[in-house]
């Protein structure tokens, strides 16, 4: 029997990349905060490292080609490292996965939440042991060079649209306790993030779970009333699920104004075939109430473009519907068979060339969409939590209602909310100055 000893040397290193969504996002995060408070040096994704993480999707088959392509990238920069794969792809095929040269350990999505300490464990095993002095909380912000944290409050799905595999993938709904959720967000602001994005698989469906039953908007109050955090976004929320009588929580100025609503589709024949739980007049149904509600809200989308059945005519109701909802960009995604899934089977599959017109379609006019909610913004002055230095003096960040925003300053604005002037529209955002003189931000419409 041998006793593991203190390897002498730097501490060990570990680099994690994401593919998918935020609830991905969310958890990569985590990781990397429970990796640093055991002494693990966080390195760039391609770096010579001990460990090597790729917290994988599988929405699409191209999803699952990009993990195992990282894996090997993982493989070829850090040869004697061990390299792990995780998330979606590592729960619908975790034979394949781990059949791949490349990959030392799998982890599924239901023992993710274990996987920093197997990491750990292994290592140990290898003569490899961490020093376990946690990370001062002034480094954490700047770990993704983000002052946003993902917060995931909620994983699992119970809905069963026809072209998607992720309740295969994460399983039955499963809530957070609101407590817990409030203390994260404490947790957070000491470590010193201004923003907090609340991210889930199924996040409208929030506390449905729980007993007593709990829903989305007394989570956000309980935010807004326990904690002091500058700002709460919501990530994505199905429009069936949307909590239309809570619209009155967005009069407290930290809860952001940015509403992304995954339409899909605007033809109710195309919603049907997917079975999602909505009919196009509620969608913009809920999107006039937002506006009423909440001015300067940006509403933002994503559509499927391509569905098995869908006509020349029914993509055509889906421009006009986004159109008539005054979006402020739509994401734009050609349907792709997912093995697996109901919609794969149907008959009437669109031919590819018909699919990339209409991407390209829909993502002009979304540019053009976009252009224009931008231009609103000339000439007034907007609050911007600033996340990084893009270029030598020139700061970057976004406003409440996503906007990203680019100024030059000397000085630092790194985590900091500071006034904008907005002068003009500069590619996928605008260009401003900061309003170093004494004036009232104006908030995009709400006084």
């Amino acid at each position: 029997m041998t006793t593991n000893t203190r390897a002498e040397g730097p501490a060990p290193s570990v680099s994690l990349t994401t593919l998918g969504c935020r609830v991905n996002q969310a958890e990569t995060e985590m990781m990397a905060r429970e990796f640093a408070r055991l002494g693990f040096r966080l390195a760039p994704f391609g770096e010579r490292v001990d460990v090597a993480v790729v917290n994988s999707c599988t929405v699409t088959h191209e999803a699952d080609r990009q993990a195992r392509q990282l894996a090997r990238r993982a493989r070829r920069s850090s040869p004697d490292g061990m390299v792990v794969v995780t998330g979606c792809y590592a729960s619908v095929a975790a034979d394949d996965v781990g059949a791949l040269p490349e990959v030392d350990v799998v982890v599924g999505n239901r023992q993710k939440e274990d996987l920093v300490r197997q990491v750990a464990a292994l290592l140990r095993e290898r003569g490899r042991v961490a020093n376990a002095t946690p990370a001062e909380p002034a480094e954490v912000p700047g770990w993704f060079g983000r002052t946003r944290a993902q917060l995931k409050v909620e994983e699992g799905c119970n809905n069963r649209c026809t072209f998607c595999i992720v309740p295969t993938a994460r399983g039955a709904q499963r809530s957070v306790e609101p407590l817990r959720v409030v203390e994260t967000v404490r947790h957070l602001e000491l470590l010193g993030y201004r923003e907090v994005v609340l991210t889930g698989t199924h996040l409208g469906g929030y506390g449905r779970d729980l007993i007593p039953r709990q829903n989305l908007s007394d989570l956000v109050e309980a935010l807004l009333r326990d904690t002091s955090v500058s700002r709460v976004r919501l990530s994505s929320v199905e429009p069936q699920d949307f909590p239309v009588h809570a619209l009155a929580l967005w009069n407290d100025r930290r809860l952001c104004r940015h509403f992304h609503l995954p339409v899909q589709s605007g033809s109710d024949a195309v919603l049907r075939r997917m079975l999602r739980g909505y009919r196009s007049e509620r969608f913009a149904r809920l999107c006039d109430s937002i506006r009423e509600a909440v001015p300067g809200a940006a509403i933002t989308t994503d559509v499927i473009v391509g569905f098995p059945g869908e006509t020349d005519a029914q993509f055509e109701e889906t421009t006009a519907l986004l159109e008539r909802c005054a979006v402020a960009r739509a994401h734009v995604f050609p349907y792709s068979p997912r093995a697996g899934t109901p919609a794969a089977e149907m008959p009437d599959q669109v031919p590819v060339s018909t699919k990339r017109r209409r991407v390209a379609e829909l993502t002009a006019a979304s540019r053009g969409w976009h252009e224009a909610f931008r231009s609103r913004f000339i000439g007034g002055v907007v609050d911007v939590l600033f996340e990084q230095e893009a270029l030598p003096g020139v700061w970057e960040g976004l406003t409440d209602n996503y906007v990203r925003v680019r100024c030059e300053e000397r000085s630092s604005l790194f985590n900091s909310v500071r006034p904008v002037e907005i002068e003009a529209i500069e590619g996928d955002g605008v260009r401003g100055r900061i309003a170093h003189a004494p004036v009232r931000p104006i908030r995009l419409g709400r006084s």
